[in-house]
């Protein structure tokens, strides 16, 4: 019996598959920042800043405590805390909107179906 080698190289299609998942995972990406910055921000509304505190006031204060401990002195040393705060909230706020985003995408996913 003639067995035939294939005539696809498998490292080629291993490369295009995982091509093809970097695309769509930065297609997803770009359509997520998107919709972050049409719905919630920034500019972060002060309902959007109360809702996100209410929901994760503890996940908040470990990422300023983390954040606190990392930088040791901040760039303002008259108010090294504020700055670090401020920091840590601005990132804060920006990974809850992501995960907002990221949910209101999916329910709307869901609907269509």
């Amino acid at each position: 019996m003639n067995a035939r080698l294939p005539s696809i190289c498998w490292a080629s299609v291993a490369a295009a598959e995982n091509a093809a998942r970097y695309d769509r995972a930065e297609a997803e990406d770009a359509e997520l920042d998107t919709y972050v910055r049409e719905y919630y921000g920034p500019p972060f509304t002060a309902e959007f800043v109360q809702e996100a505190l209410q929901a994760a006031q503890y996940e908040l204060a470990q990422q300023i405590a983390a954040a606190s401990e990392r930088m040791g002195q901040s760039l303002n040393p008259e108010h090294p805390q504020l700055t670090v705060m401020g920091n840590s909230m601005d990132e804060w706020l920006r990974s809850y909107a992501r995960r907002r985003a990221r949910d209101d995408i999916a329910e709307l996913q869901r609907n269509r179906h």
